[in-house]
């Protein structure tokens, strides 16, 4: 199974603040979960935002 999603952060959200929320939601949440395999996230030029689970 391959989960995709997308989004924008608020514009009061920088980068950095962002970068350890999401390295905390992978290791104490995701990477626990039964048939995990990986997880990816990266920001496009838009300041899209894409997270891939597989």
């Amino acid at each position: 199974m391959i989960e995709i999603a997308s989004f924008k952060l608020k514009p009061s959200i920088s980068y950095d603040d962002f970068a350890v929320l999401d390295h905390s939601v992978e290791v104490n949440h995701v990477a626990k979960q039964k048939g995990f395999v990986s997880r990816e996230s990266a920001m496009g030029e838009n300041g899209e935002w894409v997270v891939v689970v597989h």
